[in-house]
């Protein structure tokens, strides 16, 4: 349900980015102070949640024991294909004359782009191809430092990446490089996911908050998030603004479904299974929605607030079907695929087992 509605944050936060950067219009939305910034708190939502899943996987005995390949395969399995698929798609649309706006690349950025290699974009951001997949770039970089430490205990191996994590991003503070993946990498965002799997440490320990602390968890969050509404802040304090409120909502949600006071809701269900595609195909209507503002469509638009309303479920229906029928049988299909082939290699002597 959280990432369900991480997606639909991040969709409002770029259609407000569309109608902002591209109508001649404003928006009382977008006059509200960082109202229309706010959507981007999904982003440090799925974050923390990709932590707090990681050490879930790995530590449930109802699930197969993987060694630390398959374990790096699956998720590679879940993430990569499908980025692929839209990175291609966006690569075809910018190279075409259909294009919502002038790109400026080589073959080394498109490389990167794949590889989920930090790289500077046109517009001088850290961003590839397909704009939103920086945030994928995270998520293999943690999965990857993840893998490294599946042969340690969870509560050590948590310990030992948050120290790494926090080390390298002291030390690029101490010595900064003028190198794209060193500044990328060692930005503190990533703490996110320390924080998220200190959410799972806490959960599998059952020392989740109790009601008292649930409230005072969730009114910490709200509070630090009005106060962003409200005021601008260097995105450089990110974790501090974004990061801890996330990860303060998702402890206390926690708790609240442990406690059986958290209704289950079959469409905010529904947007969870389907929130990689939402965010993945998104942007393709974000840039077609400013595109069309820059015509005369904005001048028979009755209100810039009902635009933004009503595109956001019209946004999330092409992910939703995405989902449906590329994303889930792509999926599926590739691990029964992955699955026959671990039953027809020998494993030898790993040692180094973990759930998925």
């Amino acid at each position: 349900m959280l990432r369900g509605l991480a997606a639909s944050l991040v969709v409002f936060h770029h259609v407000c980015q569309a109608v902002e950067s591209s109508s001649p219009r404003l928006s009382f939305i977008n006059s509200l102070y960082g109202l229309s910034k706010f959507g981007a708190v999904g982003v440090d939502i799925f974050f923390v949640i990709s932590g707090f899943i990681m050490v879930f996987l790995t530590t449930d005995p109802r699930r197969k024991q993987l060694g630390a390949f398959e374990f790096l395969r699956m998720r590679i399995i879940r993430i990569v294909p499908l980025y692929w698929i839209y990175t291609t798609a966006m690569l075809f649309l910018v190279a075409s004359p259909f294009a919502f706006r002038a790109h400026t690349f080589g073959w080394s950025f498109i490389l990167k782009s794949y590889l989920f290699i930090p790289g500077y974009n046109s517009s001088g951001k850290l961003h590839p191809l397909l704009d939103q997949g920086w945030t994928l770039n995270y998520e293999m970089y943690f999965y990857l430092i993840f893998t490294a430490f599946l042969g340690i205990a969870r509560p050590k191996a948590v310990a030992y990446m948050s120290l790494a994590m926090a080390g390298s991003i002291t030390i690029a503070f101490a010595f900064p490089l003028n190198f794209a993946p060193y500044t990328f990498f060692t930005e503190p965002i990533v703490l996110e996911f320390c924080l998220g799997m200190l959410a799972g440490i806490l959960y599998n320990r059952g020392s989740l908050p109790n009601r008292k602390l649930t409230i005072a968890f969730l009114t910490l969050a709200l509070a630090i998030w009005a106060l962003t509404i409200r005021f601008s802040f260097d995105m450089k304090y990110r974790f501090v603004f974004s990061g801890i409120p996330a990860f303060s909502v998702v402890l206390a949600l926690l708790a609240l479904e442990k406690q059986g006071r958290l209704p289950k809701s079959s469409s905010w269900l529904l947007l969870g299974d389907a929130s990689y595609s939402i965010y993945l195909t998104h942007a393709f209507f974000t840039l077609a929605l400013a595109a069309a503002l820059k015509t005369h469509m904005a001048a028979v638009i009755p209100s810039m607030d009902l635009l933004i309303v009503a595109a956001i479920p019209l946004f999330l229906l092409p992910g939703i079907l995405s989902y449906r029928f590329l994303e889930q049988p792509l999926t599926k299909w590739l691990r029964t695929v992955a699955t026959q082939q671990s039953k027809n290699v020998p494993h030898g002597d790993n040692k180094h087992h973990v759930l998925i």
